[in-house]
């Protein structure tokens, strides 16, 4: 379902037919399992003890940890390079309940079918899923835009998301750069106004 190239060189790979796993593939061309097994599950764990419902994509964090959505339990899950899986945000619906997104913090916020992630350089997330474009920063989710998003490619502070049938939306976010000039800014403001204050006086 997924397939994605880490910064060392390995390439990550989920599968749904005869196993919910996740599996590494080594710059050597080695082949192992990373989490999940043959059996179709949500708990969390270590290698071959955790259990997916179908994974599909996957995104790099920062910090070299894997952020995969998981549409058969509406779940963001998170694994380290040893294995270690756990549920970052989201959780399945029950039996009669109707799908939607719902934004709040990560013990609250809720997704539907989320089909594709992009970690951007300081952390915040970005997931698609069925009702919208959703961004995961400081532990808050909030909705981008209200459409149903099945791709996603971050590049240099531009989101594309293929949505609907034929169509390609592009968004404008935040870079890390921009990030640090907007925490910045009120700092630098107070220092260029002391700075005309000081040449006054010297006048």
């Amino acid at each position: 379902m997924g397939i994605m190239r880490a910064r060392d060189g390995t390439v990550f790979v989920t599968t749904i037919i005869q196993a919910h796993r996740i599996l590494t593939i080594s710059p050597d061309g080695s082949v192992a399992t990373l989490a999940g097994s043959a059996e179709h599950g949500q708990a969390d764990g270590r290698g071959e003890a955790a259990r997916f419902g179908h994974p599909a994509d996957m995104a790099e964090g920062p910090d070299g940890q894997l952020y995969v959505v998981e549409g058969g339990y509406d779940k963001i899950r998170r694994i380290d390079r040893e294995g270690n899986v756990t549920t970052f945000a989201g959780r399945p619906w029950r039996a009669g309940d109707t799908r939607q997104s719902i934004d709040g913090d990560l013990a609250v916020a809720r997704f539907n079918n989320p089909t594709a992630i992009a970690v951007a350089s300081d952390g915040t997330i970005y997931v698609g899923d069925l009702s919208g474009v959703r961004q995961i920063r400081e532990g808050v989710v909030s909705t981008l835009y209200n459409i149903c998003a099945m791709g996603l490619l971050l590049d240099d502070g531009l989101l594309y998301a293929t949505v609907g049938t034929y169509r390609i939306v592009t968004f404008v976010v935040p870079t890390r750069l921009d990030r640090l000039r907007e925490r910045l800014a009120p700092v630098l403001r107070v220092w260029s106004l002391m700075q005309r204050e000081a040449r006054a006086e010297m006048i």
